[in-house]
């Protein structure tokens, strides 16, 4: 017996190892390191963005032509729904191929591009027409969303003002991972009209130079269970046929001794 205690005890310190492993984000990380940032985490503008376009020049009545006039809306009887502006009021809606109607210059190619792209691409257009001679282009995201999935503390799809979110912010937003999560979450995106379906490991640090660090609109963050949860959702499938067998094994046992008396 007593040579059995220091195996039970290194077998229980072995399993908390492991567990802990299984657990713990950022594990090589080490103290004071400094640690190589992912630069590139400006985004490809993508079909249904939403795209706030703001157009100034030291003319300023020039420009004005190519800034969206917003509606008034009046707040007297109205609810705090009705006064809200649709994101479409404001922007431009990328359209299915790729486009946005743009004022004074028509259909312009925007899907592929990145924010600074456009700019400059609007920014030409306008001298070579020769609406501006010194316009000054600026374009944001309105409808930033990403969605969480799986074992997280809330699962949902979350929608942001900023357009640098770290794939640690986004996990926070949704409440952290589940103790039975698997620390190995997987990201879709959409780039260039195709679905890409990466692996990113959080216990390494060395995610946070990878292209995933950045969370890039419409991404979907899936959280898988461990086998620890997947086992005891099973169980619990399993819980109610194996007492109904049981329930049907002791009544058959009872009716046969109740004949055999």
């Amino acid at each position: 017996m007593n040579r059995l205690i220091p195996l039970i005890v290194a077998t229980i310190l072995v399993v908390g190892c492991r567990s802990t492993q299984d657990v713990l984000y950022f594990q090589n990380a080490k103290i004071d390191q400094s640690i190589a940032m992912a630069q590139d985490y400006e985004s490809k503008i993508q079909r249904d963005d939403i795209l706030a376009i703001t157009v100034s020049s030291k003319e300023a009545e020039a420009a004005r032509p190519f800034n969206k006039v917003l509606p008034i809306l009046s707040t007297q009887g109205a609810s705090s729904g009705q006064n809200l502006l649709r994101l479409t009021d404001r922007g431009y809606l990328v359209s299915q191929q790729g486009y946005i109607q743009f004022p004074m210059l028509g259909e312009i190619l925007v899907a592929g591009k990145t924010k600074s792209e456009l700019s400059k691409l609007i920014e030409n257009k306008l001298i070579e027409q020769q609406y501006l001679t010194d316009p000054t282009v600026s374009v944001a995201l309105l409808n930033f969303k990403f969605s969480v999935l799986g074992e997280s503390a809330r699962p949902n799809t979350y929608s942001v003002d900023s357009e640098r979110v770290t794939l640690i912010e986004a996990l926070s937003m949704a409440g952290d991972l589940n103790i039975n999560a698997e620390r190995d979450v997987i990201i879709i995106r959409e780039s260039n009209g195709t679905r890409v379906i990466a692996q990113v490991d959080m216990r390494s640090v060395d995610f946070m130079n990878s292209p995933y660090y950045y969370i890039h609109p419409n991404d979907v963050i899936y959280v898988r269970p461990n086998q620890t949860k997947v086992n005891q959702s099973s169980d619990r499938q399993l819980l109610p046929l194996i007492t109904s067998i049981a329930s049907l094994a002791v009544t058959i046992t009872t009716l046969i001794l109740v004949n055999v008396r």
